[in-house]
This record gives structure tokens, C-alpha cells and sequence, in this order.
């Protein structure tokens, strides 16, 4: 890659407990904690200066567990956590502990089985970005996409909306693909990369960062 700064999602959860999953090359692998310590460390350290690493949650109480203590204070300024949510219950019941995480956040919004309002959750100004992915479009009330969308003006949040077109017949209202360009700014201004963030669509697994390590 040349010397930009990616922003890009690490397509491990790594706050589960692991399951073999196929690799690029159609291997069977199954990631491991001392992988994820690993990688931890190494963005401590500042090995990765170009990179912003979105980090997939669900489960909030594992991820206290395996977030390194100092993160805890003060995270690098180049990893952002993605709790994902399918349902408003879910939602109550992870978002008041997810708001109490120190650092960069975002919500993913995926096989969602019903109608979700985050409006009080996104007020707090806490969430810098929500991206809204469906399997496919016909899988989800197209009004539970436009309400999302609203609340996400309403708090100024930018929103995402991501599905392949190809495949997909989408309203145009709802053709939004809204970046957190000015938190994106200040974070590669921080990180000392000299070339605007790059947002790719294609996730890194822990094999891709870590190699054989």
C-alpha cells in the first residue's frame, strides 16, 4: 500500500469466543487471544501509524476483559469500536455500557429484526458514525432505514448505508454514504500520515495483520 492512512475493519470479532472461520486462501483457522494480544500491543507501540482499525463488538463484558488495562484510560487514537445491533432490546441493553468506553465508537446496524431508535444514544455526541448494512434490502422495512437515517441528522451523525447496488433496487433517499471525515482528519494529523484517509470496504482478518506471528 502507499503511505496513506486506511481506515479499515478488522473482520474478526475479536471479542468472542472464537469459531474456525475459512481464511482468503480457504483455510480453516481459528484466531486465538494471544493473536489479539498481540496486535494489541503492536498498536500500542505505534507499528501500525497508517492504519485505523475498526474493531467489531457484541459482546461488551468480554471486550472489558480483553481491552489492554491502559486502553481502558487513554486507547490509541487510531482504533475505533463497532458495536453491532440487530434489535432495540439489544440496543437498551448494550448502549449504556458501550457509551462508557474511552475512545472512538461507531454502531453497525446488521440483520436487523426490527425497528431500532438510538436517538437519546446518539444526543450524548458519543457516536461518531452509523452504518446501517443489510443482507439485502428486502430483508428489512425500508421505514426502519429512513428513520435511522433521520435520527442520524437529527444529532449530526454521519450515516452509512451500504448494500450491493447490483443486487439491490434502493430508494435514493437512501443512497447515503456519510464518512466521519473531520474526526478522520484530526486522527491522521495525529498519526503523522502525510496522505488523507481511505476508507476501503475490504476487512482484515488477524491472519492478514499478524501474519505467522
Amino acid at each position: 500500500m502507499e503511505n496513506a492512512f486506511y481506515v479499515i475493519p478488522v473482520t474478526d470479532e475479536l471479542f468472542e469466543v472464537f469459531k474456525p472461520r475459512l481464511n482468503r486462501d480457504n483455510v480453516l483457522v481459528t484466531p486465538s487471544e494471544k493473536h489479539i494480544t498481540l496486535l494489541f500491543n503492536r498498536i500500542s507501540q505505534g507499528r501500525y501509524p497508517n492504519f485505523m482499525f475498526i474493531l467489531p463488538i457484541r459482546n461488551i463484558k468480554r471486550a472489558y476483559r480483553l481491552i489492554p488495562e491502559k486502553w481502558r484510560v487513554n486507547p490509541p487514537a487510531n482504533i475505533m469500536y463497532e458495536l453491532l445491533l440487530s434489535d432495540q432490546a439489544t440496543a437498551d441493553e448494550l448502549m449504556p455500557k458501550f457509551l462508557k468506553l474511552n475512545g472512538n465508537k461507531c454502531i453497525r446496524l446488521c440483520c436487523q429484526s426490527s425497528e431500532i431508535s438510538l436517538q437519546s444514544y446518539l444526543d450524548t455526541g458519543k457516536i461518531i458514525w452509523v452504518k446501517q448494512i443489510p443482507e439485502i434490502i428486502e430483508s428489512v422495512d425500508i421505514n426502519w432505514l429512513r428513520s435511522m437515517r433521520s435520527e442520524c441528522e437529527n444529532s449530526s451523525v454521519p450515516y452509512y448505508f451500504d448494500i450491493n447496488e447490483r443486487t439491490s433496487k434502493i430508494p435514493e433517499d437512501l443512497l447515503i454514504k456519510q464518512y466521519p471525515d473531520n474526526r478522520m482528519r484530526a486522527i491522521y494529523d495525529v498519526m503523522n500520515t502525510p496522505i488523507k484517509p481511505k476508507y476501503r470496504t475490504v476487512g482484515f482478518s488477524l491472519k492478514d495483520l499478524m501474519g505467522d506471528a
